[in-house]
C-alpha cells in the first residue's frame, strides 16, 4: 500500500457490552494498571517486520491465538505478541489475515488468561493486549472504512475526507446477527467504500443486506466490499454462521462456535463425536454450553463442551479424535 491505513482512535469507539467483548473497559477491570499501546505503522521497518511475522511469529500462533500447547501452557505472552504484531502490520496491508489472528486471540487465549488461575504478569500482559485491540475495531483510508471486529458499539469516525457515526448492534460472539446503522450524514449523503471482514471461520456464502435488500459485494483481501452513497438511517445487516460444529484440523477435530473454541473434560481415548444434542446457557457466565454425544467401543455417552476461555483445568481436552 502506498499509504498506511489509520485506526479509529479508541476514544472514538464506545463499547456497550459489560463482558469481555468490551475491549476498552474489561481489561481495566482485570488490571487497572494495564498500559495502553497504540498500534503504529512504520514504513521503514515494514518489510523486516513482515518477514519476522512469516518466519518467527505466525508459525508459533496456535489455534486459540496464543503460542505453544493450548492446554498445558500459559497463553498470555503468545497472544500479546500476535496481537501487537498483527495490529501494526494490518495498517500496511489491509489484509483480513491479521485481524483474523487478533480475533482468534481476543475470544480464546486472552480471556482465558483473565478467567483462569494466571499470574499477575500474565493478566497484565493479556489486559494490555486487549487494550491494543480496542483500537482495531475500525480503520480508515481516503475511500472509506474497514470493519475489523464485531462488537456491540457506537463510533464517531471523522477524517478529513468524511464524517459519519456508526451504531454496530450485535451480541457477537454469542448470537449471529450483526447490524450497522449510519448517522450524522447530511442530506446529500456520503459516498464511502465499506469493507466488512469475513472471519476466517466463515466457509459459506454470507448474504449481506443494505436497507433490507440482498446486496452483491466483492471480496477483496478477506473483506466484503460495498461502495455506495450512504445516508442517515441506512442499515447493513448480515448473519455470521456461528452454529456449533466440529471441523477438521490435520488428524484431529476441534469444536467451535464462530470464533470461540470449546473443550471437554478428558475423553476416553477412543471417543468419537457423533452429534451435538443440546445447548444450555450457563447461569454464571451467560455463555452457551453444549451436550455432545460420543461413541466409544464400549458405549455411547454425552459429554459437556464449554468455552475454552472458561476451561482452565489442565485435564481439559481441545483436540478430539477424527472419525475414520
Amino acid at each position: 500500500m502506498k499509504r498506511p491505513l489509520h485506526y479509529v482512535d479508541a476514544d472514538s469507539v464506545f463499547y456497550m457490552s459489560k463482558d469481555f467483548t468490551n475491549f476498552r473497559l474489561f481489561p481495566l477491570f482485570v488490571d487497572k494498571d494495564a498500559e495502553f499501546r497504540r498500534p503504529q505503522a512504520d514504513k521503514n521497518r515494514f518489510k523486516a517486520r513482515q518477514k519476522r511475522w512469516q518466519e518467527k511469529i505466525l508459525p508459533t500462533v496456535n489455534i486459540v491465538g496464543g503460542a505453544g500447547d493450548e492446554v498445558g501452557e500459559a497463553q498470555a505472552f503468545g497472544a500479546a505478541s500476535a496481537i501487537f504484531e498483527a495490529a501494526d502490520l494490518f495498517l500496511h496491508t489491509a489484509d483480513a489475515h491479521y485481524m483474523n489472528i487478533v480475533e482468534r486471540a481476543l475470544y480464546n487465549a486472552v480471556p482465558e488468561t483473565f478467567f483462569g488461575l494466571s499470574t499477575v504478569i500474565d493478566r497484565r500482559v493479556a489486559a494490555t493486549a486487549m487494550l491494543v485491540a480496542s483500537c482495531c475495531t475500525y480503520a480508515t483510508d481516503k475511500q472509506g472504512i474497514y470493519v475489523n471486529l464485531y462488537s456491540n458499539s457506537y463510533a464517531h469516525i471523522a477524517t478529513k475526507d468524511f464524517d459519519v457515526r456508526i451504531d454496530q448492534v450485535t451480541n457477537m460472539p454469542f448470537l449471529a446477527q450483526v447490524k450497522f446503522r449510519f448517522g450524522g450524514i447530511d442530506a446529500k449523503g456520503q459516498t464511502l467504500t465499506m469493507r466488512f471482514r469475513i472471519p476466517e471461520w466463515v466457509t459459506t456464502d454470507m448474504p449481506l443486506y443494505v436497507n433490507g435488500h440482498d446486496t452483491p459485494y466483492e471480496i477483496i483481501n478477506g473483506y466484503a466490499v460495498v461502495k455506495r452513497t450512504w445516508k442517515t438511517n441506512d442499515e447493513v445487516y448480515f448473519i455470521l454462521p456461528i452454529d456449533p460444529h466440529f471441523e477438521e484440523h490435520g488428524d484431529s477435530l476441534i469444536m467451535r462456535s464462530g470464533p470461540m473454541l470449546y473443550t471437554f473434560d478428558t475423553l476416553p481415548a477412543d471417543a468419537v463425536p457423533e452429534e451435538i444434542v443440546s445447548s444450555e446457557e450457563d447461569e454464571q457466565s451467560q455463555m452457551f454450553f453444549y451436550d455432545v454425544r460420543f461413541s466409544t467401543t464400549a458405549e455411547e455417552k454425552v459429554y459437556t463442551a464449554k468455552p475454552y476461555l472458561l476451561s482452565t483445568d489442565n485435564k481439559r481436552q481441545l483436540w478430539v479424535r477424527k472419525k475414520h
